[in-house]
């Protein structure tokens, strides 16, 4: 898996990704510098390293469009309980 570390070299795609787990004060190692799942532009599923924990999934990042070209992107959240995508993807959307 390719990954790439936060910090100064980020992608323009991924700092709002960035800035979030930053907000939330989720705790990380790597962030994956490609969605699991997505529906693009709508939604995509972002792996975060666990640090205690490496080369695993800690947390799960649901991240909307923040391009501004949607209309009512859907907003961001995560989820720790899982190392699974599709487990995590049931979790945040409640289905």
């Amino acid at each position: 898996m390719t990954t790439r570390k936060t910090g100064p070299g980020v992608t323009a795609s991924l700092r709002p990704l960035e800035t979030y787990v930053k907000t939330q004060k989720i705790p990380h190692g790597v962030i994956c510098d490609w969605s699991e799942r997505y529906t693009a532009p709508y939604v995509g599923l972002w792996a975060l390293e666990d640090p205690e924990d490496l080369e695993f999934v800690g947390h799960w990042i649901l991240a909307g469009d923040s391009t501004g070209g949607q209309p009512q992107p859907v907003p961001f959240d995560h989820q720790g309980e899982t190392t699974e995508p599709s487990s995590a993807v049931t979790s945040l959307v409640g289905g």
